[in-house]
């Protein structure tokens, strides 16, 4: 196969696929992907790939099983990558600190609101078992000193 400037990795290895009469089943089954994967390799869409060293795989190893030359493959999905950078580029020239403060600035929000909302539970669980264990130590103490005991103390501070 002649690699031509307009011909995609996915362009060459979908026409590779059907000359050799092969389903996107059959070559999902000598890939270990599933279908869908195989459909958006054909697509160029490659960004459900992690990493662009999967990617490479990928394609390689499709070209392998189709037994057309990974390397021209590869020369195209280079060709396109670089395509597709340089699209991005044009479109939104956004600085990737940028991006990285807004992500910062958003996580630190979502600490924070974290880190409030904790700390008003943990402050009101201490507040309840402050309350509790006063509540049980007067109860003790009632239960020790007779009624009549207090009240006579009660008339005897009331009266000095």
């Amino acid at each position: 196969m002649n690699l031509q400037r307009h011909e995609t990795s996915g362009d060459i290895l979908r026409k590779a696929r059907e000359a050799a009469k092969m389903n996107h089943r059959d070559i999902s089954k000598h890939l270990h992907l599933s279908e869908s994967t195989i459909k958006a390799i054909e697509q160029n869409r490659f960004d459900m790939f992690t990493d662009e060293i999967y990617t490479r795989g990928h394609l390689r190893r499709y070209a392998k099983i189709l037994h057309i030359s990974e390397t021209e493959v590869i020369s195209a999905y280079e060709s396109w990558h670089e395509e597709q950078n340089k699209k991005n580029v044009q479109k939104s020239p956004k600085l990737p600190e940028i991006e990285t403060n807004t992500q910062t600035a958003k996580r630190s929000r979502l600490i924070d609101w974290f880190s409030r909302r904790y700390l008003s539970i943990l402050a009101g669980m201490i507040l309840l078992l402050l309350v509790s264990g006063l509540i049980l130590l007067a109860q003790k103490t009632n239960a020790q000193t007779p009624i009549h005991a207090v009240t006579i103390d009660c008339y005897a501070l009331i009266i000095q």
